[in-house]
């Protein structure tokens, strides 16, 4: 099942808990979308700040 929700970043530890793949946006721009098994708590903060490696 396919399932898309927009949540405040608030507790990234619970949406990597909930979600399988979580997309970040950064004024109005997709930075990526990631398993999460293969992104950080720390990578996520980055890319919703803006910072692209």
């Amino acid at each position: 099942m396919n399932e898309i929700m927009e949540l405040p970043p608030t507790e990234l530890d619970e949406l990597m808990e909930i979600f399988d793949r979580i997309m970040v946006m950064y004024d109005v721009k997709i930075m990526g979308i990631f398993d999460q098994r293969n992104v950080t708590r720390k990578g996520l903060g980055l890319l919703m700040a803006g910072v692209v490696n």
